[in-house]
């Protein structure tokens, strides 16, 4: 599905058309459930939960947001990244994983974004809460992290879906990791 397909679609079902919502999901799930493998692929609750499961609960409350003016394809994978984190929150908060400050790990915000080592259900909260924190200060950056760091996009991708230049991706990437580290560290 092109661009300004999915974004007719996302208009047609926010004006009702639930047909629209179906077409959608057809098109965009494989997409949508590499999303989820990523960010599963960062935590331990990938044991607990599985894509097809995060998928199947982004779904169920991105069906909720049929009200949402979609601008086009970049708000609709960014409130899709952004609904996946908040399941795992969630998740990992159902799991009794909200031991704050029990098991400190180390968090690795490096550039390359491919999974390369597991964060537990209490790290997971950890950078949630870090990351609300960091949307009160600027809510790019936040943005960009969950873009990156959860939804393993890349610089280019990112700089897309917010509609900015991939410098200033990198840069609020690296005030980001600067930003999270010391959040992280200091509490």
């Amino acid at each position: 599905m092109t661009q300004s397909t999915l974004t007719e679609q996302l208009r047609a079902w926010h004006d009702g058309d639930t047909q629209a919502f179906q077409t959608i999901i057809e098109t965009q799930y494989y997409q949508l459930k590499n999303l989820g493998r990523h960010l599963l692929a960062k935590d331990r609750l990938g044991r607990q939960i599985q894509p097809t499961e995060l998928i199947n609960l982004a779904f169920s409350s991105l069906c909720q947001k049929q009200s949402i003016s979609w601008a086009d394809r970049r708000h609709f994978f960014g409130v899709a990244v952004r609904t996946m984190r908040r399941c795992l929150i969630q998740e990992a908060r159902r799991l009794g994983a909200a031991k704050r400050g029990a098991a400190w790990a180390h968090v690795s915000l490096e550039d390359n974004t491919t999974p390369h080592h597991a964060c537990s259900a209490e790290t997971l909260l950890l950078v949630d809460e870090a990351l609300k924190n960091l949307a009160n200060l600027d809510p790019m950056v936040a943005q960009v992290v969950e873009l990156r760091f959860f939804g393993g996009f890349s610089v280019a991708q990112a700089a897309e879906i917010l509609d900015v230049s991939e410098p200033t991706i990198n840069r609020k990437w690296r005030f980001a990791k600067a930003w999270l580290s010391n959040a992280l560290t200091h509490g």
